[in-house]
């Protein structure tokens, strides 16, 4: 049994060693600092001081009970993730439906989809906020005026009421391109036999693609979900470019703009740890159940 076991691992030392190289960036750039996130969130510490106080679950504790703006927070957070999930999907979905078919022109339509993507997230932010948010000379409120719907125009950014979903359909912009891409490669794997026998039973194109390329899209779509879902939990970048995070009054406060401002502002890292250690469950949990909600519908048909 030894022999075969060090046969075994002879003939597969050079995997190994190709392994060892990205496990080790897993583990130092991943591993390591979610474990001293979950570790310190158990002490008190300013991030500088070398002496740091353990006080077990206080942190949590005081999450749950002395910060009303987590709460705040937390309903920002999901409200910007459902947004982008449905944004993502059902924008990114169409736009595959529509150039899934390899051709230059198609090719040109991805590549103008996909740009955003690969688009500094700094630039992104600064032209929307300028560009097209601006109440006084930006495009959406002059457009409106040109249409003679001046009762629609607003501080986009600074209106409560719009200022959390309008950074929102910034982030499905920048995210379209995403999407699209991984809904083009589950389209592309559907065989073409099946739109073939779809027309001979006479179906058209809309009952083909709802009956037969929706169902069949069901795993990308699941993937695409959880996807979104990271992004949304972790979106810090255009939220504090934009708006800051709402600092005066929280009204595009989120998760990880609360995090950054405990622990960069206010020097309070093991809080702002517990934050860090409440997003990664939520991600967990909400990835795990929706995973499993899909296995059970799969399994049930």
């Amino acid at each position: 049994m030894k022999s075969k076991t060090k046969a075994l691992l002879k003939r597969n030392a050079a995997y190994y060693a190709f392994l060892a190289v990205p496990m080790a960036l897993y583990f130092v750039f991943f591993f390591y600092p979610n474990f001293m996130a979950l570790v310190w969130s158990f002490y008190k510490w300013d991030g500088l001081s070398p002496e740091m106080t353990f006080v077990g679950m206080k942190n949590y504790v005081d999450l749950f009970t002395k910060s009303s703006l987590f709460y705040q927070a937390f309903g920002n957070t999901l409200v910007y993730t459902v947004v982008l999930m449905i944004g993502s999907n059902l924008l990114g979905l169409l736009a595959a439906l529509f150039i899934y078919k390899p051709s230059k022109l198609n090719n040109i339509f991805r590549t103008i989809f996909y740009l955003p993507g690969v688009l500094a997230t700094v630039a992104i932010g600064s032209m929307w906020t300028l560009g097209v948010y601006n109440p006084n000379f930006g495009m959406l409120n002059t457009v409106l005026r040109a249409l003679h719907l001046d009762a629609l125009t607003t501080a986009w950014l600074a209106d409560p009421n719009t200022a959390l979903v309008s950074v929102a359909v910034v982030h499905v912009w920048q995210n379209l391109g995403f999407s699209m891409i991984l809904y083009i490669a589950g389209i592309q794997e559907i065989p073409e036999e099946l739109y073939e026998s779809a027309s001979i039973e006479g179906a058209n194109r809309v009952q083909y693609i709802w009956h037969i390329v929706l169902p069949l899209l069901r795993r990308v779509a699941s993937i695409v979900m959880i996807l979104v879902l990271i992004f949304g939990m972790r979106a810090f970048g255009l939220i504090f470019i934009m708006t800051e995070g709402g600092s005066a009054t929280g009204v595009t406060e989120v998760l990880t703009t609360m995090q950054f401002r405990q622990g960069f502002s206010y020097r309070k890292v093991g809080f702002s740890n517990a934050i860090a250690v409440m997003i990664l469950f939520v991600v967990v949990t909400t990835s795990a159940v929706q995973k499993w909600m899909i296995r059970e519908r799969g399994s049930v048909k």
